[in-house]
């Protein structure tokens, strides 16, 4: 296993369905578990968000989160979280069950 696999953490996650939103969001390495710790608590809130996947971009050295939606439910305020948050260095908002995952060679 890298160094890079021991720094990254999978939760099970469950395959995407129609309609889903997932988000990555980026923030600086140092920022990440204070992130996580205020996002698991924000997404509490909502039975329809979870963390899937969290740890280091390989290039940059940068934190990283993988959020999933379910459903609309809380998606707005959380968007607009990200969009006011100075420690959020971005995100990309896409719905996961339009990509058909290729194998990386």
């Amino acid at each position: 296993m890298t160094t890079h696999e021991q720094r990254t953490r999978s939760l099970q996650a469950p395959p995407p369905i129609a309609g889903q939103r997932d988000f990555v969001v980026t923030c600086t390495l140092d920022q990440l578990h204070p992130i996580l710790d205020d996002f698991t608590d924000r997404l509490a809130l909502f039975e329809s968000a979870q963390i899937l996947y969290y740890g280091q971009t390989g290039k940059a050295s940068d934190g990283f989160l993988l959020i999933r939606f379910t459903s609309p439910d809380g998606l707005t305020k959380f968007l607009e979280h990200l969009r006011t948050s100075e420690d959020i260095l971005d995100y990309v908002l896409y719905d996961p069950s339009i990509y058909d995952p290729a194998p990386v060679a």
